[in-house]
């Protein structure tokens, strides 16, 4: 009986075995088997996002490298903004599915003519959105946020006058106060001769502030944090460094993250 049990396959040793066993029994070793794929399964799904979210944090930034100025930290601070706006998303995504894109769309004419209310009031897109979210509490922020940028570039083009701080208003105002003659009493001011300017500029400085910086311009170039650009190239080479430093910093990240002591 040995031998003839030794000859036997390993899958109809278990089959013999399982047909010894009662269905409570079954069903605990079913489950318990259930329960070890599964998390194996989970733990290479949870590898393979990890694996698809590094590699799509590096594009991302790669691509703001390549279209903008932003340094290491700028960049960052956006990929930071967009894994938050992702955390927003989860349980939309996880209640509609593949349908969210679908749900988003049904409501989006609601938003839009939401968000055109808020840019008659001049409200800034931080203000917007809040006031968006209040109204539509249920759809993820990222979406909320583009389509009233989206609505915002509509309402912009057919309302020229009142973007960009009524640039078309005031040229109109100006063109009005050129073509209008003065009164015989009204004052006039003369524009002082350079003989008579005793006045003379050693020095100017621009200092203006951006989305992201703060700026320092002079005859001599840019000031921005505590760098310094002569000129365009410079910049392209600060591009260019930041950016092997970034990627430097993500292949130490991934080795790390494979690193078993």
């Amino acid at each position: 009986m040995i031998q003839i049990n030794n000859m036997l396959s390993m899958d109809k040793k278990l089959e013999i075995w399982e047909s010894q066993l009662p269905m409570d029994k079954l069903a605990l070793i079913a489950f318990a088997c259930k329960k070890d794929v599964d998390h194996e399964v989970n733990a290479r799904v949870d590898k393979q996002i990890y694996t698809i979210n590094q590699a799509l944090e590096t594009s991302i930034a790669a691509a703001l490298f390549d279209s903008t100025d932003l340094n290491i930290e700028e960049a960052e601070k956006i990929i930071s903004k967009s894994n938050e706006y992702m955390k927003d998303s989860e349980e939309f995504l996880t209640k509609y599915g593949e349908d969210w894109i679908v749900k988003i769309n049904e409501v989006k004419p609601r938003i839009k003519a939401e968000s055109i209310k808020l840019l008659d009031q001049n409200k800034n897109q931080a203000d917007a959105v809040k006031a968006l979210k209040e109204i539509f509490k249920d759809i993820p922020t990222k979406d909320l946020v583009n389509i009233f940028k989206e609505t915002k570039e509509e309402w912009c083009k057919k309302c020229p006058t009142i973007e960009k701080g009524n640039k078309v208003k005031l040229g109109e105002k100006e063109d009005s106060q050129a073509s209008t003659p003065k009164k015989e009493n009204e004052s006039t001011t003369k524009p002082i001769s350079k003989q008579n300017n005793v006045f003379e500029v050693v020095e100017k400085k621009l200092k203006f502030k951006g989305e992201y910086h703060e700026y320092e311009k002079d005859k001599n170039g840019l000031k921005v944090g505590a760098e310094f650009f002569g000129n365009l190239e410079e910049i392209e080479a600060f591009r260019i460094k930041e950016t092997k430093e970034f990627e430097n910093m993500i292949s130490e990240i991934r080795a790390a993250f494979n690193f078993e002591g």
